[in-house]
C-alpha cells in the first residue's frame, strides 16, 4: 500500500474516532436536566430542581415548594406534573434547549432562560 492511501486511510479512522467522542460525550436531555434551576435575573425564590428518579421540586414564588414529575416528551420537550393539594397541574415545557450550566425553555409563547445553580 503506498503512503497516500495509507495516510487517506488513517485520517478516515482518526475522523470517526472523533466523531464518535464528540457524539460519546454530549448528555441526553435526561441527563443534562438534572439539577436546581434558577431564572437567570436573580433575587426571586423562584426555582425548578429536576431529580435523576423523574420526580422535581418547583417554586413558582406563590405557592412554596410544590413536588411534582418530569417526563421526556418528545424531541425538546418536557412535561411535568405539579401537583397543587388535592390536584395537579400538567404543563408541556416547548423548546427545552441545555447548553452546559444555561436551560432556555418556552412556555405560553415566552422564552425563559435559567441558570443551574447546583
Amino acid at each position: 500500500m503506498n503512503a497516500i492511501k495509507q495516510t487517506k486511510i488513517a485520517s478516515f479512522f482518526i475522523g470517526a474516532l472523533l466523531i464518535l467522542m464528540v457524539n460519546g460525550c454530549k448528555q441526553s436531555v435526561e441527563e443534562a436536566i438534572i439539577g436546581r434551576w434558577i431564572p437567570e435575573q436573580e433575587g426571586s425564590e423562584v426555582f425548578m430542581e429536576f431529580f435523576e428518579d423523574g420526580t422535581l421540586l418547583m417554586n413558582n414564588g406563590h405557592h412554596g415548594n410544590q413536588p411534582g414529575t418530569w417526563s421526556r416528551a418528545g424531541d425538546n420537550r418536557i412535561k411535568t406534573q405539579i401537583s397543587k393539594g388535592d390536584d395537579s397541574e400538567i404543563v408541556v415545557l416547548e423548546n427545552v434547549r441545555i447548553d452546559g450550566d444555561r436551560m432556555t425553555i418556552s412556555f405560553e409563547g415566552e422564552d425563559e432562560t435559567l441558570v443551574r445553580t447546583e
